[in-house]
């Protein structure tokens, strides 16, 4: 990483920590670095229209783990629309993942992704359900 301003600095009892605004047309975004070290990386995604968290260890130049962040309703509504092809297995009359969707392991109920939808969107997950108008005009 080239000279990068920084953003904000909290000086603790074992060193560091610093956000720092990337100064790179490669990687745009904010730098958190611990003693000088950047392991984490925030930007957004304008092709996915999402915020990507990316987490590197110590030395190295890719990233341990990379994470899309919806915030938005309509990023929370693409998720939604996502959720349809997702495929679900039932025991006992409730539904749970088959394997590993997005931020949800593998065996996740349903009605806990639909709760998670319930805290994201401002309308809930009743207005999903109900209300929402599919991108590809299935409901009208």
């Amino acid at each position: 990483m080239n000279q990068m301003e920084v953003s904000m600095c909290i000086k603790t009892e074992k060193g560091r920590i610093e956000i720092k605004k990337s100064n790179e047309a490669d990687y745009p975004g904010f730098w958190i670095e611990v003693n000088g070290e950047g392991l984490v990386h925030v930007e957004y995604d304008s092709s996915n229209e999402c915020h990507v968290i990316r987490t590197y260890s110590f030395g190295k130049e890719e990233p341990v783990y990379t994470q899309k962040v919806f915030a938005t309703d309509q990023e929370i509504e693409l998720l939604w629309e996502e959720l349809e092809n997702i495929t679900f297995h039932e025991n006992e009359g409730e539904l749970f993942l088959v394997s590993a969707w997005r931020m949800f392991e593998s065996g996740t109920s349903r009605e806990e992704i639909w709760k998670w939808f319930d805290n994201q969107h401002t309308k809930g997950v009743a207005w999903l359900l109900h209300e929402y108008r599919w991108s590809d005009g299935r409901d009208e």
